[in-house]
């Protein structure tokens, strides 16, 4: 089954990969969001608690990239809902833009079966935008078991995006530029 005809896979594939990342990850005592966000905020940030998102313009990209941070808090309903909501707003734009989940300083975020489900209901509702709009992926990830193990699950559900896992925030970024330079 594509992947196009199964947006859910993503969703679930996100969570499981948050999940994962918490289970193997030490609490940080460094700043790990440097060289990931940098560029100049278009929309947000919005901080919904769990996650930072925002929707940036950067020098070194010729197209807006969406970054959400996943941040050490548990999720409530609303802070999920507003997530969602705000990459909607993202989508209402229709222009092309790559996303980075930088999650390299999380714990377990706690989603409840309700909160996934929203996530999944929602991916599925918004899956021809975010194939027609989303030109790549990037995951930034400590810990390199859950890198290998995030590899597995891309090969498995094979994205039409070109996907990027890794724990260098130089390295995504030179993988969002390099296609987008193949892509326009």
């Amino acid at each position: 089954m594509a992947w196009r005809t199964r947006p859910w896979a993503q969703a679930a594939a996100a969570a499981a990969l948050v999940a994962a990342s918490s289970y193997v990850s030490s609490w940080c005592t460094h700043d790990v969001s440097s060289g990931a966000a940098g560029g100049r905020p278009v929309l947000g940030p919005l901080n919904a608690g769990f996650a930072t998102l925002s929707y940036e313009r950067d020098a070194d990209l010729p197209l807006p990239r969406l970054v959400v941070t996943a941040e050490r808090s548990a999720a409530t309903d609303d802070d999920v809902i507003g997530a969602l909501a705000f990459v909607s707003k993202v989508l209402r734009r229709r222009r092309p833009f790559s996303v980075l989940y930088d999650m390299r300083a999380i714990t377990l975020p706690t989603l409840s079966r309700k909160q996934l489900g929203l996530g999944v209901d929602w991916a599925r509702e918004q899956a021809a935008p975010l194939d027609a709009q989303l030109q790549c992926i990037a995951y930034l990830i400590r810990s390199p078991l859950v890198r290998a193990a995030a590899q597995v699950v891309i090969r498995f559900l094979k994205p039409p995006q070109p996907t990027f896992i890794g724990g260098d925030a130089d390295a995504a970024l030179a993988f969002a530029r390099d296609r987008f330079a193949v892509n326009l």
